[in-house]
């Protein structure tokens, strides 16, 4: 199962026992709308003149959520749950609480993920509440009791840069990216998928690693349709730096709507997230993960995670947008609700391709200091109510490839194309 952060519509309820005014509202509008790059660039700005403590705690907790600081975001959470239970109500309180152990297990710290659920869910028979209410609790609570006795990954490297080769490889529709990974003495291939959350392997790969497998999962959303299956990789070597204790899923080895193309072994956000930056060289055909970070460029951070993908801020003129960044995704595009804001435009200077494709001749866009065309851009005129198309589009392996460096940095949460 895809281990997601919740969705938490709840923000209206929680502030409903606030008498907000101006600043107040106007964030807690964002909150509603899960505006979090607007959110992240206006709250320290305007954090002062906040008149609700709630409001600012919950605020910074799903900021530091969202922008990669999960031992942040759980003392904002505590802060919360210790404080202002009486305003966020019962429901808030529990999403917040799920929420939390999200965040323990993104740390690899699965007992603690567990228990604080179990803690939950044990306190509810005092308000005659039945366990079965709460499925999401229930479920993270027996999920990661059952890998608890995995230790948290961990990643020994030298002092110094460690460069390794990259392959890109046509996968007979578009290019995907591989690096070599050793396992038990052998080399594999794994491909870098910055569009799941986890480690992959196929039911074959894992066999032949011979991976313990703790547990039966729910469907791999994201990889394929079959029930995945839970182990751990206990070493890996990535050139110079050892990886230790990899929570794995294991599963079909198909990506989810290229049927024809076999994957066997990915490297997930889980992987971009213990490393903390890599650098790619496209054209050099290497990767690079510095042991100096790169230092945030002024225009701040573009980069964050909701529901465990990725979503990258550009700005197309004076235009905000927001993509996806997915390195299996094979070519970039834009989304229904891009096509409604621009529907005019778009069939003045588009080609239609097909009943819901338009197709733009370029795309002007600035990703931090760096201007740029994407060509050729599809337009979908489909409305899909699916994860897989929020935002405004989605940039794939046609992006990276068209750069001599790429570095993408999670300590920060930047992307800087050069």
């Amino acid at each position: 199962m895809r281990l997601k952060f919740i969705v938490l519509l709840f923000f209206v309820c929680a502030i409903t026992g606030v008498k907000a005014q101006g600043v107040d509202e106007y964030m807690s509008g964002l909150l509603e709308d899960a505006d979090w790059f607007e959110l992240e660039e206006v709250y320290f700005r305007k954090k002062a003149e906040m008149q609700s403590d709630m409001l600012k705690q919950l605020t910074e907790a799903m900021l530091h959520a969202h922008f990669n600081q999960p031992e942040a975001a759980i003392n904002s959470l505590d802060t919360l749950l210790s404080y202002h239970q009486n305003e966020l109500g019962f429901n808030s309180v529990s999403d917040l609480i799920a929420l939390k152990s999200r965040l323990y297990a993104e740390q690899g710290l699965y007992q603690d993920a567990s228990d604080n659920c179990a803690h939950f869910l044990n306190q509810l028979a005092a308000f005659n509440v039945s366990k079965d209410s709460f499925p999401t609790h229930l479920f993270i609570q027996r999920h990661y009791d059952e890998i608890a006795y995995i230790p948290k990954p961990g990643i020994i490297r030298p002092d110094r840069d460690v460069e390794i080769p990259l392959e890109i490889k046509n996968s007979g529709l578009g290019n995907l990216m591989y690096i070599p990974v050793t396992v038990h003495g052998k080399e594999y291939h794994f491909m870098f998928d910055t569009g799941i959350d986890f480690t992959y392997l196929s039911d074959r790969m894992a066999k032949e690693m011979n991976i313990h497998i703790s547990y039966e999962s729910d469907e791999i959303k994201g990889i394929g349709k079959e029930v995945g299956k839970i182990g751990a990789i206990d070493s890996m070597q990535i050139g110079d730096m050892k990886i230790k204790d990899v929570l794995v899923m294991v599963g079909t080895s198909a990506i989810e709507g290229n049927e024809a193309f076999q994957v066997d072994a990915i490297l997930g956000l889980d992987f971009f997230r213990l490393v903390g930056e890599i650098q790619f060289f496209p054209k050099e055909g290497k990767v690079v993960f510095p042991i100096n970070r790169t230092k945030r460029p002024k225009s701040g951070r573009n980069l964050m995670i909701d529901h465990n993908r990725l979503y990258l801020k550009a700005y197309s003129g004076k235009e905000r947008l927001i993509f996806q960044m997915n390195t299996s995704d094979l070519s970039s595009g834009l989304y229904y609700p891009y096509y409604m804001k621009h529907e005019k435009l778009i069939e003045s200077k588009g080609t239609k391709e097909s009943m819901n494709v338009y197709r733009l001749p370029q795309l002007p866009l600035k990703i931090g200091k760096k201007k740029l065309k994407l060509k050729h851009v599809p337009v979908s005129t489909e409305k899909m109510a699916t994860i897989h198309q929020n935002g405004d589009g989605a940039l794939g392996m046609d992006f990276i490839t068209q750069f001599k460096k790429v570095v993408i940095n999670f300590d920060q949460m930047f992307v800087e194309v050069k």
